[in-house]
């Protein structure tokens, strides 16, 4: 249980929660609007940073990442972490053949 405290949760930001190339526009190299907020929730701004270090890692550049980084502050690698395993096991649900396949009891 050493690790327990990657679950505390002390206050919270309001997270985009889509961030990717398609939901930027930009305008002489800044950014101009973000769109699309669908997805938008409040929690904690290490989930934001590990959804784009797992989804948009390689469409963004390095100057987008720090700026991102910038944006939120110092970030916890262990915590980013974490809400990464978190977004790669949803995917697997979410992407899984199991639900429709499974016989259900009443």
């Amino acid at each position: 249980m050493q690790n327990i405290d990657i679950l505390e949760f002390k206050g919270s930001s309001l997270l985009h929660g889509d961030l990717n190339m398609q939901n930027i526009i930009t305008s002489n190299g800044r950014i101009a609007a973000i769109i699309d907020a669908g997805d938008a929730m409040a929690g904690g701004p290490m989930y934001e940073i590990a959804r784009y270090q797992y989804e948009n890692i390689d469409n963004f550049g390095e100057d987008a990442r720090d700026g991102l980084y910038l944006g939120y502050g110092r970030h916890d690698e262990r915590r980013v972490n974490f809400y990464g395993m978190i977004i790669n096991l949803w995917r697997i649900g979410l992407h899984s053949d199991i639900p429709r396949n499974v016989k259900r009891y009443r």
